[in-house]
């Protein structure tokens, strides 16, 4: 019963993200069926994703979402738009991208490891979402959902 409770609020959820996403965010329908129909989801994916939810993106005429996120970090630097990033990846990417601060060993070694437990000590990744694992285009879609409303809660 709570797993069916669960999966519906999911629902419920990814739902009124896409609503949300596609009301707020400018970018193509085509692109966001690409997204949600994704097995597992690429770097560049990710950095247009990223720079449109943190309203990077004012037009996406020439505009380079992959130089964004390489500026930010240089962990991307050697990666190009079609690498499947992993959870942990994924953690960075969206940690950079939101500027949501970690603990001492993030600071220090700020990479994807750490920010991966970053993001699930935060709730914003599931425990149960192995680092190593990609992630598909939805699950993708609903992690940047509770990151931004972990970020409207504890950074106003």
């Amino acid at each position: 019963m709570r797993v069916r409770r669960r999966l519906i609020l999911s629902i419920i959820q990814l739902l009124f993200f896409l609503i949300s996403a596609a009301c707020l965010f400018p970018q193509s329908n085509r692109m966001i069926d690409e997204i949600l129909e994704a097995e597992h989801i690429s770097f560049y994916h990710t950095a247009y994703m990223l720079c449109y939810a943190a309203d990077i993106v004012d037009s996406e005429d020439d505009f380079d979402f992959i130089a964004v996120l390489r500026d930010r970090s240089d962990f991307f630097l050697e990666m190009d738009g079609q690498h499947q990033l992993n959870t942990a990846e994924f953690s960075l990417a969206l940690m950079v991208m939101f500027e949501i601060g970690g603990g001492i060993m993030y600071s220090i070694f700020n990479t994807p490891h750490y920010a991966y437990r970053e993001m699930t000590s935060k709730g914003i990744i599931e425990k149960d979402q192995p680092a190593s694992k990609s992630m598909t285009g939805e699950k993708m879609l609903v992690t940047i959902q509770r990151a931004l409303e972990w970020k409207n809660v504890f950074i106003p």
